[in-house]
């Protein structure tokens, strides 16, 4: 059955300065800071909608408005005074629904929990409510007393504790007893050999109950040893020393998940880091060569040169030294110049051609850019950014593999304290696992054995090491007690010599001590047929709801195989994987959850609030689904993150975005500004025109 809510009209009172329309969405998020009526507006729905309110303290107001509501088998308008409400509504449409649906459909206050004040918010008792669909099995146990609950039938006798309907049925037991002793007193008329044979019938039970006692005294020591030897081993395995294992070893899968995530994103650049390098060289290069082009030597300096060789030589015949010197100089000079200038040629024809080589291979690798030093300097500074961070990246690979082999190392450690010296990687998370469920069965073991321990009453001082070569048992103690009981009442009531018969019968049956024999013994034979007959239907009423409470917890097993296959159920596990990210299964153990993933099992209780509210909220979702049977309704979210952190709660809302998708109607009330932002960013992207914003103004 398809329910959203169409219209919510609320009339002006308190923070509300005037009267309040909104016309909802799909996607709807009501915006107010401190004292502008986003509280009262939440509480004004829960009194419109649904009888069942009792879990939350709503403030008695007169609050005055409506809310219209359409769905495929429900269209209406409700109000506070309106007697007729949404939920018993659904309930008389889909009985098999939860009574208290306004808990599973509303968060109100960041208050996630099933039950207010309860640590984890949720227990075997929500889950049956919420999962197995019936109270049938409740209310019949209600009608049967806790006294009949905590018995049994053994054979023809129904033990259990001495009050109720057990107490009665062991008076009237008595009575029927005590009938017959008067009856075997008047057969017997409480000869001698009676008493004697009382005598050695008690020194034999008291015999017994020394023997009992001496076996209780050796048993207590017996397991005051095994607690002691499974408290050594539990001491091998410490609990916080798992717990520090564990989560090394989470470090250390994401730790190996992150060096793998590097590693590929530096394969990704090393062909950009081999073209930086390049293009660093080049550039510096072409910077440090500007373009030359060569230049052929002076064509007059040889024959300059020349002819200052012939003129030294003239001179030299002429006999003129200074002129000699000088015309050799100039020689020299031009010579000299000459060289120079054809040295400085053909460097600058090798630069020149070095410069060219450098510009072709830069063609052929940056075919689409032009072949100047200005397209080598853009396409480095594009490159340079890849550089930088291929540079990073490797440089926070090589710290990662560090801390990798540290942990390792630790880890190594750790598993070498717990007698696991020679456990290899691949595998420590089972290794692990299989350490803390040894852990896990010590305890179960040791408790087991200490209420074993304290059932038997027995002081450390009173332990016996000598084996008295009898098995104690509790049953046989309480058989002899009572044996025992009945003997010494029989023995004072044979040794203190009794009044007389008549006077004994006359008290029971309350006739006059002159009643004649024949009525008063007709008296009693009546008074014990009556006893008799209300002890059979005393003793057959309680048999009777004894057995039938035994039914009904043989029922219950089945009723948690339908729990357990339900929280199996895809529509509740899916919620949970994608909102926690982590965890992919529950389990129930006793009355507590427990949550599990690849690398993870956690009692709910035991996770941060933050991580319960993940959890909680995944439950919600999972279960309205499962309720309605795949059809969407509604949910009223008031600051349900607003205790998340600020990564989870973007998890969270893209949760809640994918509920919406699916056709579930999102009424979220907030005051709290980022939750605000990401609504309003993630919900106009999702949901277009089907997103709603409304702020509560002072005004």
């Amino acid at each position: 059955m398809t329910i959203t809510l169409d219209m919510i009209n609320v009339r002006s009172y308190g923070p509300l300065r005037k009267d309040l329309s909104l016309q909802l969405g799909q996607f709807n998020l009501i915006y107010g800071g401190n004292e502008r009526g986003k509280t009262l507006i939440v509480e004004f729905l829960l009194r419109s909608l649904f009888e069942s309110t009792g879990s939350w303290e709503l403030r008695d107001v007169p609050l005055e408005g409506s809310v219209i509501v359409s769905g495929t088998d429900i269209r209406g308008t409700f109000s506070p005074r309106a007697r007729t409400k949404l939920d018993t509504m659904l309930l008389e449409q889909a009985p098999g629904l939860p009574r208290n649906i306004a808990r599973l459909l509303v968060v109100k206050g960041a208050e996630l929990a099933f039950i207010q004040g309860r640590k984890n918010g949720i227990n075997r008792t929500i889950l049956k409510d919420y999962l197995s669909g019936t109270g049938t099995l409740d209310t019949i146990e209600n009608r049967i007393s806790p006294t009949l609950k905590s018995s049994s039938i053994d054979q023809s006798r129904i033990l259990g504790p001495k009050r109720g309907e057990i107490k009665r049925s062991d008076e009237l037991e008595a009575s029927l007893t005590s009938f017959d002793k008067i009856l075997e007193d008047l057969d017997s008329q409480y000869s001698g050999a009676k008493r004697a044979r009382i005598r050695e019938e008690i020194g034999t039970v008291k015999q017994k109950l020394q023997n009992l006692e001496h076996a209780r005294r050796h048993q207590a020591y017996q397991l005051a040893q095994q607690i002691n030897a499974q408290n050594e081993r539990l001491s091998h395995y410490p609990e916080e020393t798992l717990l520090n294992l564990n989560n090394r070893l989470n470090d250390y899968h994401n730790l190996q998940k992150a060096i793998a995530e590097n590693r590929e994103k530096t394969s990704g650049l090393e062909g950009d880091i081999d073209q930086t390098r390049w293009l660093r060289f080049a550039v510096s290069q072409l910077e440090s060569w500007p373009e030359l082009k060569p230049e052929k030597p002076r064509p007059f300096l040889l024959p300059a040169a020349g002819a200052a060789l012939i003129t030294a030589i003239v001179f030299l015949f002429l006999e003129i030294p200074l002129a000699v010197l000088a015309s050799v100089l100039s020689a020299v000079f031009f010579t000299v110049l000459y060289i120079l200038r054809l040295q400085k040629s053909a460097n600058a024809a090798v630069r020149q051609d070095q410069y060219l080589k450098i510009l072709r291979e830069f063609r052929s690798r940056f075919p689409d850019h032009k072949s100047d030093l200005a397209s080598m300097k853009a396409a480095l500074e594009k490159l340079q950014i890849n550089f930088y961070a291929f540079e990073q990246l490797s440089s926070n690979l090589i710290q990662q593999q560090q801390s990798l082999q540290q942990l390792e190392q630790q880890i190594q450690i750790a598993f070498s304290r717990l007698e696991c010296p020679s456990t290899r990687p691949e595998e420590w998370s089972n290794k692990l696992a299989e350490l803390r469920s040894t852990r896990r069965n010590l305890e179960k073991r040791v408790h087991s054995l200490e209420l074993e321990l304290t059932s038997l009453n027995i002081k450390p001082d009173g332990y016996l090491p000598e084996d008295p070569g009898l098995t104690f048992s509790h049953s046989d103690l309480d058989a002899c007690r009572a044996e025992l009981e009945i003997l010494e009442k029989e023995r004072i009531s044979t040794e203190a010599e009794f009044q007389s018969l008549k006077q004994q019968i006359c008290i029971v049956t309350q006739d006059d001590i002159s009643t004649p024999w024949e009525q008063v013994i007709q008296n009693l034979l009546l008074l014990r047929r009556e006893t008799a007959r209300e002890y059979r239907a005393v003793v057959s009423d309680a048999a009777g709801k004894i057995i039938l409470f035994n039914t009904i917890n043989n029922l219950r097993v089945q009723e948690d195989e339908k729990i357990l296959q339900a929280l199996q159920d895809r529509s509740i596990l899916d919620p949970l994987w994608q909102i926690t990210g982590r965890y992919d299964s529950l389990e129930l153990e006793d009355d507590h959850l427990f949550v599990s993933g690849p690398h993870a099992h956690f009692r709910l209780s035991d996770l941060s609030s933050g991580a319960q509210e993940q959890v909680l909220l995944a439950l919600r979702l999972g279960l309205a689904s499962r309720l309605f049977a795949g059809q969407p309704a509604f949910f009223i979210l008031d600051d349900a993150f607003q205790h998340a952190d600020w990564q989870r709660r973007e998890r969270l809302l893209q949760e809640i975005i994918r509920i919406a998708k699916s056709g579930w109607q999102i009424t979220y009330f907030s005051m709290d500004e980022h939750i605000r932002e990401l609504f309003t960013l993630l919900g106009k992207k999702a949901f277009k025109k089907d997103f709603r914003y409304f702020e509560l103004s002072d005004s």
